[in-house]
Order: structure tokens, then sequence, then C-alpha cells
């Protein structure tokens, strides 16, 4: 990611700070940014309390700027991201921009990977002009960017969703955009603030995809869920009952020699209800702490 921000057309003629957020690594993350910031101007913050939302949370405290902008560190950033992005708050006094996000396949992937399964890899193609978002709100926090002020009216990214370590919760940009929403905000997608995502041969896996499903179902009972009270036994009995009501649309599929897609599109519905019930249990019998910060 670092290269090839820097390696956009006319940099040096906008205004940008550049934070990169150590959530808590043990390989040579620091090392890679030292050796950075000899060629490019960054700021290196060490965030040692696990989670994604913790991370993005530290980079907008530090940020000096009116607009804070998220990239994951796989991605590839396009040679007019941030004058395209500054353009969108410009002409659109948006609240929040989120932009294009193309995946760069490592090897190519399996032929089941359709439509939806490649959202779940953080692909963002809404097509070829600016547009507000009103009606559903798939941007993603691969690339996205903020005004501070909103961010900090809303009290930042919900620690009780994103990724913790080999937890795969998700969500907490949508949840963030919901609530910008919800009080009139103007939310908008730009297509020329484009990346790249890099997808890694794991990631087209179904051992990974049945995991990142079973991570959103648990995120989406955190997003529901009353902090500091846990779910009583009669929710988990009917998440149960759901998840085992949703086994059955993969093995009907199954039996009538259904498409390949298809099937495992049904698989994902039922290991996303099956995390719902997970998220519940763990949260009645082991006091799981996710409660909203």
């Amino acid at each position: 990611m670092l290269e090839s921000f820097a390696g956009q057309e006319n940099i040096n003629q906008e205004s940008w700070e550049l934070l990169v957020v150590d959530n808590g690594s043990t390989d040579d993350t620091r090392t890679i940014i030292k050796d950075m910031q000899s060629r490019l101007s960054l700021r290196y913050l060490y965030e040692p309390c696990l989670g994604l939302s913790h991370a993005r949370n530290r980079g907008v405290a530090e940020a000096k700027g009116e607009i804070v902008a998220f990239l994951d560190d796989d991605v590839l950033v396009g040679s007019g991201w941030l004058h395209n992005m500054r353009l969108a708050f410009e002409q659109t006094n948006a609240d929040a921009v989120g932009g294009r996000a193309r995946l760069k396949f490592e090897q190519p992937p399996p032929a089941w990977l359709g439509p939806k399964f490649r959202l779940l890899l953080a692909e963002v193609e809404h097509g070829d002009k600016r547009t507000q978002i009103k009606d559903h709100l798939l941007l993603f926090g691969v690339n996205i960017a903020f005004r501070k002020a909103v961010l900090e009216r809303h009290g930042g990214f919900a620690t009780n969703l994103g990724r913790k370590g080999k937890q795969l919760l998700h969500g907490e940009e949508t949840h963030l955009l919901r609530k910008i929403q919800a009080e009139g905000g103007k939310i908008y997608y730009e297509p020329n603030a484009m990346v790249e995502h890099i997808v890694i041969a794991e990631r087209i896996r179904w051992s990974y995809i049945r995991r990142w499903h079973i991570g959103w179902g648990m995120s989406l009972a955190a997003e529901q869920a009353i902090p500091g009270i846990k779910p009583g036994l009669r929710i988990i009995i009917k998440t149960g009952l759901e998840a085992m009501h949703c086994l059955g649309y993969p093995l009907r599929m199954r039996l009538t020699f259904q498409p390949k897609y298809e099937r495992y599109y049904a698989w994902s519905l039922f290991w996303k209800q099956f995390g719902r019930w997970k998220y519940g249990l763990l949260r009645h019998f082991q006091g799981h702490n996710t409660d909203n910060a």
C-alpha cells in the first residue's frame, strides 16, 4: 500500500498526512515502516489494544485533518486516489465517501465465487458515476473516508465489531454509516478514488468463506445485543432452531442437483445463522465481552 500511495500523480500538490497504525503486531512491521520513513512522510503509531476498531479510533484521535480516510494494508492505491477523494468531499459536502475497490486475485478464483461472494472480499463497484448512497450501504473500510467531526460525534467505530486477531468479526463501518444515514447525513460513492484489493489464495477457499460467514453472523448478533445484558436461553434456542432450518437449504439443493454456486451460497446462509447462535451461546455461558465501548 505505501509504495502505491507514494506513487500517486501530483501527490505533492495535495495537503495530507499519512498515519500507519500498528495494532499489536509481532512481525517486522516497525522495521518496514522505519525504512519507508526515509522515502515517504508518515507517522508510525502503536496501538496495543487488539482490534481493527481500536486501531482506527486511534488513527482518528491522532489525525490532524478535517477528513480522515482509511485504507487496508493489502491494497494498491490508484494514481488519482487522494485528489479524487478530496474533490468528492469539496463538491458534495459529504459526511462520508466510499471509493471503488476492484479485486486483484493472486490466482484465478473458483467458478463458484459469484457476485455475492465477491462482496465479502470487499469489492465495491457501483458504476462509473459519483452517486449518493441512499438505499444501501455497500461501502467498505478497505477504501472509505469520513469527516473527523462526524466520526467524533458518533464515538468512532464500535469496538465490539471489527476484526480482532483471528476473529473474523466485521461490520464496524456499516454500523457507523447507518448512524450517519439515520441523522440525515450525506454518503457518496466516488468511483475515481479507486484501489485494487489484493486477494490472497487463502481467501478464495471455502474454509475461509465459511469462517467469514460465521463471523458475519456473530457481528450481526453483537450489533443487536443490549450492552451489559446476556441473551437468555430462549433466544439461544430460537437462533439454534433457525440455524437448523437454514441447514435444510443446501441439503435440498444437493438432492436436486442445483448449480454449485447456489449450493455454496445456501451453505453460507446456514453458517451466518450458526454464527448468530454461537455469539449468543458464548455470551450467555462465558460472559463473552462484546459490549460497545
